[in-house]
Formats: C-alpha cells, sequence, structure tokens
C-alpha cells in the first residue's frame, strides 16, 4: 500500500514538473519571437535610414523646396482672396516697410493711410534723393522697401535715354541691397500724367513716361532680385481720379494703387480696394512747409 502512494506520487510530480517546462518553453518561444520581430524592425529602420542617407543631398533639397513653395504659394492664394472680397484692409498688409518717394509717394501719409514715419518722401526727389537718404532706410532696417519715382526725373532731364535711367537706378537699387540684404525691394512704375498735363510748356518729357517704364521693368526683371509694379492699368481703369493738376492724384485713388502693390506682389491683379483705414478719415487742413494745400475735396495740389 505504501509503494503504491510513493508510485503515485512520482508520477504526479513528474507530471506536474513536466507541465511546468512546457509553460515555460512556451514563454520563453514567445519572448524570441517578439525579439526577432524587433530585430526585424529594426533591420527595416536602418535599412531605410541607408537609404535615406544614400539620397542625392539635390533631390532632398528640392524636396523641401517644393514644401516651402507649396506653403508660400497658398498663403498667396489665402491673401489674394482676403483683398478681393474685401474681407481684410489692405492697408493691414503694410508692415515692417518703408515708402520712399516723390510728391505722389507722399499721399500716402498726407491722406493718413501710411505713417508718417514709415513715408520717406518730398516734393521733387528722384532716385538720386535715395542715395542723400539711404542712411533712413538703413536706420529702420525694415523687411519691405516700396519706391515711387519718375516724375521729376524725367522732367530734370538728368539722364540722357531711358536706359541710362534705368542702369544708375539700379546701382542705387543696389546700395540698398547691399545694406538690407533680407528686405524685399518694389519699384513702381512712374504713375502717367493726363495728356493736358504732358502738354504744357516745358513738360514735354513726362511723354516719355512709358519708355522710361519699359527700360526700368528690363532692368528689375535682369536684376532677379527686384519686383517692378505696373500702375498703368490700375491708372487708366481710373482715370477719373487724378487731381485737378493732371499729375496727382486724389485721396481715393490710393487704397487701389495699394491693393495693386499688395496683388502684385502675391501675384494677381488689382480689384477694387478694401475699407480705409481709420486714420484715412483724418485730413490736414493745410501743410504750406511742404508746398501743398488742401483744396477742400480730398485733392492737394504741390511741386511735383
Amino acid at each position: 500500500m505504501e509503494i503504491t502512494f510513493k508510485h503515485k506520487l512520482s508520477v504526479f510530480l513528474i507530471a506536474a514538473l513536466c507541465v511546468v517546462l512546457i509553460v515555460f518553453s512556451i514563454i520563453g518561444l514567445r519572448r524570441l519571437t517578439s525579439r526577432a520581430r524587433n530585430y526585424d524592425s529594426t533591420a527595416e529602420g536602418l535599412t531605410y535610414l541607408r537609404q535615406l542617407a544614400s539620397r542625392d543631398l539635390a533631390e532632398v533639397d528640392e524636396t523641401l523646396a517644393a514644401q516651402k513653395r507649396a506653403r508660400e504659394s497658398a498663403e498667396r492664394e489665402q491673401r489674394i482672396r482676403e483683398l478681393t472680397d474685401g474681407t481684410v484692409d489692405v492697408w493691414s498688409y503694410f508692415t515692417d516697410y518703408v515708402f520712399f518717394g516723390d510728391s505722389r509717394a507722399v499721399g500716402f501719409e498726407y491722406f493718413g493711410f501710411l505713417s508718417e514715419n514709415r513715408v520717406i518722401a518730398e516734393s521733387g526727389w528722384t532716385i538720386r534723393d535715395l542715395q542723400d537718404n539711404l542712411g533712413s532706410i538703413i536706420a529702420m532696417n525694415p523687411t519691405s522697401v516700396f519706391l515711387a519715382f519718375g516724375l521729376n526725373d524725367l522732367g530734370m532731364g538728368f539722364w540722357d535715354t531711358a536706359d541710362d535711367y534705368a542702369a544708375e537706378f539700379r546701382t542705387v537699387l543696389d546700395s540698398i541691397a547691399e545694406q538690407l540684404p533680407n528686405a524685399s525691394i518694389y519699384v513702381n512704375s512712374i504713375l502717367p500724367v493726363t495728356e493736358a498735363a504732358a502738354a504744357e510748356p516745358d513738360k514735354g518729357a513726362w511723354q516719355n513716361i512709358p519708355e522710361y517704364n519699359a527700360a526700368v521693368k528690363k532692368m528689375c526683371r535682369e536684376s532677379g532680385r527686384y519686383t517692378f509694379i505696373d500702375n498703368d492699368a490700375i491708372v487708366a481703369e481710373h482715370s477719373d481720379m487724378f487731381d485737378q493738376d493732371g499729375v496727382h492724384m486724389v485721396r481715393d485713388f490710393y487704397p487701389y494703387w495699394a491693393a495693386n502693390m499688395m496683388l502684385t506682389i502675391y501675384g494677381n491683379t488689382a480689384p477694387a480696394p478694401a475699407a480705409d483705414s481709420e486714420a484715412g478719415e483724418e485730413t490736414a487742413a493745410e501743410i504750406t512747409e511742404d508746398g501743398y494745400t488742401e483744396t477742400g475735396d480730398g485733392t492737394y495740389t504741390e511741386e511735383y
């Protein structure tokens, strides 16, 4: 009887040991399988990294550049939609800028659209005044530089040909670009005048505005650095917005001009302008020290 009990106990113990061994074997097998899978995953990752490292760097750069272009294109499209449907005030796009020009550029701050601290413009100025006042532009260190010259340049006759004028303009622009390498530089075309204004004595040179614009546009294109803003169409569309002198523009023209600049930058043509800024509601009664006075109907006259 005792022998039988011991025999049964031995059998039970042996069976229990076998079960334990089987369980541990299964667990061990699962761990080995998991490690093998992890090894395969790691191996695939290393293979992918090696493939990336072996790719041509130019291809990688092009991929990144394409992604950047796509983002910029989406941003341009968004801004164009905002400007076109008038949901955004056009003046809100003028940030960290300086506007340099002659008497027609003065209107941007005179009519209250842009800050007088950001508009450096005077009656009678030409592109040669750019060089003389370069320090003022550099001190502001803007990301955008807008230029509007040409009327006095033609009238004073400093240059024999349009190409001579464009060549000197290029030299001045290069000086700005050298001092402000990260700034975008935008060159407005010379706004035309009325036929009556061009027919006045000693104003015949203004008939050459199209020729000078063509030369400056070509110069900007060849530079690959400067953006030419063609304003001919917007002036023709709003030819009823000339001041009485046939040279300057009335207050209502400036939002159209601003929209044309912004949409040229973002790759479209000008729509109707957005609403005026609050500052635009203010007008000065008289500014005799700068040579122009308010006429009472939102226009002004001055030396060119």
